[in-house]
């Protein structure tokens, strides 16, 4: 009896691990799931970070920490140059927030204030026209159409619309809307560590004054979870990951830009989309762990897999085995690509002209946008959106920079070995001539 009693209590585990894993799975593989439904997802979880902790400590003078505000500066920072010219939010939310931080702080007092940009923002996008969602970045695609008939959108009413504006889809909440917050985060963080990885954006970062290197772009990130992720227990562990190299980022990810091929078969271009990639899959398996735990069970093996993204369905040829083994990063990294990025990238003339490193082309250039072609991962094909015509000027734009630089460090290294000897030198003397006196 006390065996069949064992034998039943064994089963019951297996069909809770077996359940587990199907859920997991069906979580990821969610249909329909569209890329606007990523940047509506991450819109609102970077309006909902900001606007519940920019203000959640503040100085004796009732003003934004400075810490916090440097945090989020660049944060800010590297929304505008590594996330799509295309992104509605970044043309809107992100650069009115980052003008109004840097150039006119007075203007940001309380949460009231930033609630009332993203608000704005807001009623700016529904005024458009459009059915998608806030935040979307394409218009045309995947569900982004447009057409008005009075205060109705294709059928539907511009009020219930706008409500839909202010709640994650079920792609993220899975129907508990807890969820939302942090996995439009992580869809955040994806985008930004794909288009860092761009050389035509990195050049834009460049050009513009910013930190474009993976590592600095890790750390960006690093300090916006410290100030900005409102979940504590998520925040503590991703910090004690971060500080402590996990996933041998100290070593991953350098300091440096990527001086390999602009085509993106560059290894080292990969490598910060993989870690965060690497981050993430390693906080799911946790939870599948915890969740096991909790049923008074051990995480099986199922449930381990299912936990990653993507699933053998979604991507069969990211395994190097069949046993799921061991991934293909290279392919991999093409699926993330396809998944958190446009298939055609606008880039306005702003952003051509920067990387030519023409500004002064801005006023000069017409307004018709230039598009980024390129395949797509879901048609079958991989794609890379760069801006072909720029690639060689960007190519020696790079070079042209590295040398540079290497040469006013060179100079100024052996400027300061002369003043180094003159100095000592000088001293000697003083001390010789002190000593006569």
């Amino acid at each position: 009896e006390g065996e069949e009693e064992t034998q039943a209590m064994m089963e019951k585990l297996a069909k809770q691990g077996h359940a587990a894993a199907v859920k997991k799975s069906s979580w990821h593989e969610y249909q329909p799931h569209t890329r606007n439904d990523v940047y509506h997802n991450a819109a609102l979880s970077l309006a909902f970070a900001i606007k519940s902790q920019l203000f959640q400590t503040v100085t004796s003078e009732g003003k934004m920490e400075e810490k916090r505000k440097r945090a989020l500066v660049d944060f800010l920072n590297l929304s505008e140059w590594a996330s799509p010219r295309s992104w509605k939010l970044r043309t809107g939310f992100v650069e009115e927030l980052q003008w109004k931080i840097v150039d006119a702080p007075e203007s940001v007092k309380g949460r009231g204030d930033i609630e009332a940009l993203i608000g704005a923002d807001m009623d700016r996008h529904r005024s458009s026209g459009t059915e998608g969602l806030w935040g979307l970045v394409d218009d045309d695609a995947n569900g982004g159409r447009t057409g008005w008939k009075g205060k109705v959108v294709l059928g539907r009413r511009r009020e219930e619309l706008a409500m839909e504006d202010k709640h994650w889809t079920k792609t993220c909440t899975h129907s508990v809307p807890a969820k939302g917050f942090t996995c439009g985060l992580w869809n955040l963080f994806h985008i930004l560590t794909i288009g860092s990885s761009k050389p035509e954006h990195e050049m834009y970062g460049f050009h513009r004054g910013y930190f474009v290197s993976p590592h600095h772009v890790a750390e960006t990130i690093r300090n916006f979870v410290a100030y900005f992720f409102s979940c504590d227990v998520c925040r503590t562990n991703f910090l004690d990951m971060y500080d402590d190299c996990g996933h041998d980022h100290c070593n991953r990810l350098p300091s440096e830009i990527a001086m390999g091929p602009i085509n993106g078969s560059d290894p080292a271009r990969m490598e910060l989309s993989l870690w965060l990639w690497e981050v993430h899959n390693s906080v799911n398996a946790r939870l599948m762990e915890e969740a096991a735990l909790r049923q008074n069970r051990e995480v099986t093996p199922e449930e381990t897999l299912a936990s990653y993204f993507p699933t053998k369905k979604m991507c069969p040829d990211c395994w190097l085995d069949e046993n799921m083994t061991k991934w293909d990063n290279a392919t991999v990294f093409r699926f993330l690509d396809d998944w958190y990025w446009p298939d055609d990238e606008t880039a306005d003339t702003q952003f051509t002209s920067v990387i030519a490193g023409t500004p002064e082309l801005e006023e000069q250039l017409p307004t018709p946008r230039r598009h980024l072609h390129g395949g797509g991962f879901r048609g079958g094909t991989a794609k890379s959106s760069t801006i072909a015509s720029s690639h060689l000027g960007v190519g020696f734009a790079a070079l042209f920079c590295v040398v540079a630089f290497s040469l006013i460090v060179v100079t100024l290294a052996q400027q300061k070995r002369r003043d180094g000897r003159k100095k000592f030198v000088d001293s000697r003397y003083v001390k010789k001539k002190q000593r006569f006196f």
